[in-house]
């Protein structure tokens, strides 16, 4: 949640900036899941992920990204059905 207010102030004051690099979805996906996988398990819930047959790229700045990755599968953990 700290993260998410420095990105903010950092919006508001002009000095955000992205950093774009060629991204593997699937990687992003994988280490999002890793990163929130104990909040699923805390609320009895089993994660499971399907690979791409072949590898999937964008162009993103991975940690952003990541964080809404993050914060959807947190919501997702805090707010669903067992």
């Amino acid at each position: 949640m700290v993260d998410d207010l420095n990105v903010v102030s950092m919006l508001e004051a002009g000095r955000f900036s992205l950093q774009i690099d060629r991204c593997d979805v699937d990687d992003m996906v994988v280490s999002a899941v890793e990163i929130t996988e104990p909040n699923f398990a805390d609320s009895g819930i089993t994660v499971n992920t399907v690979h791409l047959a072949k590898p999937a790229f964008v162009d993103a700045d991975r940690e952003r990204i990541l964080q809404v990755m993050i914060n959807l599968l947190n919501n997702a953990a805090k707010y669903a059905d067992k």
